[in-house]
């Protein structure tokens, strides 16, 4: 096929009466989001400055644009993949500018056997006398193909730590709920384990939706994740993070695809912050006297304004709460200063205190 293609991923046909079918347009709600058109490419730009390239009479394949972030690298740019016959070159349109891969880009093209082709980046407009252009298997909001799902789902690998065991995928230090430390403080105290998937491999990532009984958190694109899943897991919960009354429509995609029974929910808000009871109500979490009083306490400690707190002085709070526990409730002492050490991992006077109270835990055990 001869056609021209720029760094954002605009393919322009040759021949100015052709209709090219795959153009990069993505759809919401069934209509068209005109981020990238199809057009003819005109006389003017006819030039041998950029038709007078290495790659033009290559056998080449063109995967895509290449988006940097997680969500849209493993849905769009992904999204061609799976139709890839052996050509010479894989192709990527990069609207960034980037020339390379990051290195969580190669471990997802490792996992789909990918990682040891031949891959050119367009930073520039670009022609092609051979080029090979197919459709794509997942369009955002649109599309999600059985061939497609079918490609992605890879992943058997499970996590004997995983096994059976609830987790939740926190989104702490990112766009979250300003109260969202406190539903995990609850949690970890009801078994569940917090998980916070930036700092796990994708690989990892992925194991959890194989290995877990129950997983659970706010929308982001750490359940996106689930779609390299061989055996995703069924029982998924999710959170709506922003208050809106609709959901991304990207999950719905993915659950359909899935043929899944996941929960979206979109739960009660207070302002910006969530109501941390419809949570537990949706997990089917039974509130008893003890979290009711940790759930008013760090309220309290940490302030009732909490959307203005910054990460580490919610940490802070944790750190001093937990203190204020330990001689009559160590159990609760361990969970808080537990959840604050997940949150701040170096920190030194928290791992000292972390380190005495899971002796006290012992010693009373």
């Amino acid at each position: 096929m001869k056609v021209d293609i720029d760094l954002t991923g605009n393919i322009y046909c040759r021949i100015s009466e052709k209709k090219f079918p795959y153009s990069n347009n993505r759809i919401r709600n069934g209509v068209t989001d005109n981020l990238e058109h199809l057009h003819s490419l005109s006389e003017s730009k006819t030039n041998n400055n950029y038709r007078n390239n290495s790659l033009i009479n290559k056998s080449c394949f063109y995967a895509g644009n290449l988006y940097n972030h997680f969500g849209h690298f493993l849905l769009e740019s992904l999204s061609r993949l799976n139709n890839y016959n052996s050509e010479s070159f894989i192709v990527w349109s990069s609207p960034t500018g980037s020339s390379s891969f990051k290195s969580w880009q190669l471990e997802i093209l490792d996992i789909l056997g990918f990682s040891n082709k031949q891959h050119v980046f367009i930073t520039d407009i670009h022609s092609f006398d051979n080029i090979s252009i197919t459709d794509r298997g997942y369009i955002i909001w649109d599309r999600f193909t059985e061939g497609h799902k079918k490609f992605l789902s890879t992943v058997s690998n499970k996590d004997e730590s995983y096994i059976n065991k609830k987790i939740w995928l926190s989104r702490v230090g990112y766009e979250t709920y300003p109260n969202e430390f406190i539903i995990e403080t609850v949690l970890a105290k009801h078994g569940w384990i917090i998980i916070n998937p930036a700092e796990y491999s994708v690989l990892k990532q992925v194991s959890l939706f194989n290995s877990a009984y129950e997983i659970a958190g706010i929308e982001g694109t750490a359940f996106h994740t689930m779609v390299l899943a061989k055996a995703p897991c069924k029982n998924v919960t999710i959170f709506e993070r922003r208050g809106n009354t609709h959901f991304n429509g990207n999950y719905h995609v993915i659950n359909n695809a899935l043929k899944s029974e996941h929960k979206l929910i979109l739960p009660s808000f207070e302002g910006k912050k969530v109501n941390v009871e419809s949570i537990f109500s949706s997990l089917s979490i039974a509130l008893d006297k003890n979290d009711l009083e940790i759930i008013s306490n760090l309220n309290k400690h940490l302030d009732i304004n909490m959307e203005n707190l910054s990460k580490n002085k919610i940490i802070d709070g944790l750190r001093d709460l937990s203190i204020t526990y330990k001689l009559n409730n160590i159990d609760l002492a361990y969970d808080l200063i537990s959840v604050a050490q997940r949150l701040r991992p170096k920190g030194q006077a928290i791992k000292k205190i972390f380190k005495e109270y899971s002796q006290l835990i012992k010693n009373k055990d």
